[in-house]
């Protein structure tokens, strides 16, 4: 069995540590960190430190930077499978100082009907050939991919029986419901997005949660960011709020919670431990600059310290 992280559009992270960033004016950086990105990436670092089954990337990836991704996936004991393109690489950097972060974004990475053709294929053969059990697909999408090629990389997953996790922004995230992906990740901006998509009004984001399990998701993971994690499915609706901690930097706290899940998953644990495992990665994932860092020993110190609130509404959908 193993984890599978699909990252569709990468980046090299860079991280630079900046004591008294002055928006404006000239900086010098402290320190500098360069990382293989991408939410799915990060998730799968995190993942990686935290078990013992192999944990597979995919995903495009082009020119020296798509190269440089790869190798250093590598040597973090992580399996690439990435499909080469004609496009290069992304870089984001992240800017971090004091308690605060300001993250610049590349796009324009592209991808053509042939190498989307060509993941297909590959995706087929890492299902096969490393026994994928649960996968997360992370991230926004470059330019140039379909609706057609998102819906036949859900079916081959489905049709495979691997558990999914959703955590995108794109609206097209909707239209793959009908999948019943196991698990879908917005945080609170991006779950009244799909519901504003939609054409309905909510009072709260519970309800908004039961807006996108009618549509097919299993189950709903909302972050909250210092105020925990909402978890939702048909049957029950509960709160986990994990312990207070200094922060070093977000970037890539939001993976490290999918890196909880699957992880999770990959043990047999419940919603419930599922969720409280997501938070104590997440607050694990802040008290470190680099995404994807995620010590074990701090997932355990926090999981013993993450609270649990049911809702007013648990076991209900009045």
């Amino acid at each position: 069995m193993s984890i599978l992280a699909i990252t569709l559009n990468p980046a090299i992270d860079v991280v630079y540590e900046i004591e008294n960033y002055q928006q404006g004016e000239s900086n010098r950086v402290d320190r500098a960190f360069y990382s293989p990105g991408g939410k799915g990436n990060n998730a799968a670092r995190s993942a990686k430190k935290n078990t013992d089954v192999p944990v597979i990337a995919m995903g495009f990836a082009g020119g020296g930077r798509g190269t440089w991704l790869e190798e250093k996936l590598q040597e973090e004991g992580i399996q690439p499978h990435f499909i080469q393109t004609g496009s290069e690489t992304r870089q984001c950097i992240a800017v971090a100082s004091g308690n605060e972060t300001t993250e610049i974004l590349e796009g324009n990475f592209s991808v053509t009907a042939i190498e989307e053709t060509r993941f297909i294929r590959e995706l087929k053969n890492v299902i096969a050939a490393h026994q994928v059990s649960v996968c997360t697909i992370s991230g926004s999408f470059p330019q140039g991919v379909t609706l057609s090629f998102l819906q036949d990389v859900m079916t081959v997953l489905k049709d495979s029986g691997v558990r999914v996790m959703l955590d995108t922004s794109d609206l097209r995230l909707l239209e793959l419901l009908t999948y019943e992906p196991e698990w879908i990740k917005p945080n609170e901006d991006e779950i009244k997005k799909f519901a504003a998509h939609l054409g309905k009004e909510a009072d709260s984001v519970l309800e908004t949660a039961r807006l996108l399990l009618d549509k097919g998701a299993k189950n709903i993971i909302v972050s909250l960011g210092k105020q925990g994690m909402l978890a939702v499915n048909q049957t029950e609706a509960f709160q986990v709020i994990p312990p207070h901690v200094e922060t070093a930097s977000s970037v890539g706290a939001g993976d490290a919670t999918v890196a909880g899940i699957l992880t999770a998953a990959e043990k047999g644990l419940d919603l419930e431990g599922a969720v409280k495992r997501a938070a104590a990665f997440g607050a694990a994932a802040v008290t470190e600059y680099r995404a994807g860092v995620v010590d074990p020993l701090k997932v355990s110190e926090c999981e013993n310290q993450i609270e649990r609130m049911p809702l007013k509404t648990e076991g209900s959908k009045q």
